[in-house]
């Protein structure tokens, strides 16, 4: 694994909040009708720790992935993210969470391919409420860490797959998140453009300070994270 460097985090990073854990799972449960997906999961994640989890298909990483979201809620067990309680929280109070707190990448990007990069990345900030002008500031810095600033103009499907992942992955840090949540982030990438964009990625949260937990079946992907986190048969199993 490679190592985390220490960078000074630029205005606008996140603060990492002491010694509490950004996240912390104990005996999480869940279950899709009579099919179990988690069965007694334990984890936790600490300011600034960048974890990969793995495991065959069905072991249960994306459902780990969505209950961390708050976009499914946890048949049992405790659930405790950016401090507060998952159970606790009504459905608008965790979309709030999810907006303001919490940045996610999935597999394809979901970018909106009528807007252009820019307006793709500044999306989240403007729904927050901040103004145009800071959205736009935010949105252009991003883009430049992770390299795309130059086609940033360019709408999403008038760019390379490489390019609209790095555009997905700089809408969700935009915002400067604490806790960043990726599914397959490169799994529709070549290895190439996967590489450069888990290089780009890795390097803009460690400045950023961010925690970051990416769900992959791919060593190399994993590779460029700072945790292993295996799960099997719905369990952490190391």
């Amino acid at each position: 694994m490679s190592a985390a460097h220490s960078a000074t985090a630029p205005t606008g990073a996140p603060r990492e909040s002491g010694s509490g854990p950004v996240a912390a799972l104990h005996e999480v449960a869940f279950a899709y009708g009579a099919e179990p997906a988690l069965r007694g999961v334990d984890l936790t994640l600490t300011p600034g720790e960048r974890a990969a989890i793995m495991g065959p298909s069905g072991c249960g990483k994306s459902t780990l992935l969505h209950i961390l979201a708050g976009v499914l809620r946890a048949d049992a067990g405790t659930v405790e993210v950016l401090g507060e309680d998952l159970a606790a929280l009504t459905e608008r109070r965790r979309e709030r969470l999810r907006l303001e707190r919490i940045g996610m990448v999935f597999q394809f990007g979901d970018l909106i391919e009528e807007l252009t990069l820019h307006e793709n990345i500044a999306l989240p900030l403007r729904l927050q409420g901040r103004s145009r002008a800071e959205s736009g500031t935010l949105a252009h810095e991003v883009a430049e860490r992770l390299g795309i600033a130059d086609v940033a103009h360019r709408r999403a499907g008038e760019v390379s797959g490489g390019q609209a992942q790095r555009a997905a992955v700089a809408r969700a840090l935009a915002p400067r998140p604490p806790l960043v949540l990726a599914d397959e982030p490169t799994g529709s990438l070549d290895t190439a453009a996967a590489d450069a964009v888990m290089e780009a990625f890795t390097e803009t949260v460690r400045e950023l300070g961010q925690t970051v937990v990416v769900v992959t079946h791919d060593h190399r992907v994993a590779a460029h994270l700072d945790r292993l986190v295996t799960m099997r048969d719905g369990r952490v199993a190391g």
